[in-house]
């Protein structure tokens, strides 16, 4: 399974009283068996900021893509995932391996370019 692009950011509203804004999504493209597959991530922005203001992450620190191959990695079964719970999220990134990720980060990069 090879990792090829990651892509994230928050959702913009489809209509005025509509939540979206409040959420971000991530997206990690990559092959397997020979075939162009996606998962996405989603999640309330609230929780990301609630890393940050624990010092889950730093300010030069590629959030949402760590945020995606961390859940990427964390449910590699899956399509799609909705993280609804600010403790199940916080968890996982206090339990990824985070220097681990930011290679794998720097080598999708480089393949990229």
């Amino acid at each position: 399974m090879q990792i090829t692009n990651i892509a994230g950011g928050q959702l913009e509203k489809d209509r005025s009283n509509s939540p979206e804004d409040s959420f971000s999504r991530c997206t990690v493209s990559y092959e397997a068996e020979g075939d162009e597959k996606h998962f996405s991530v989603l999640y309330p922005l609230i929780f990301e900021d609630k890393a940050k203001d624990e010092g889950l992450f730093t300010a030069d620190e590629p959030v949402r893509e760590m945020i995606a191959v961390c859940f990427f990695e964390r449910y590699p079964k899956r399509k799609r995932v909705y993280v609804s719970d600010e403790a199940e999220f916080l968890e996982a990134l206090k339990s990824m391996d985070k220097e681990r990720i930011v290679s794998k980060l720097n080598e999708i990069n480089r393949n990229a370019h």
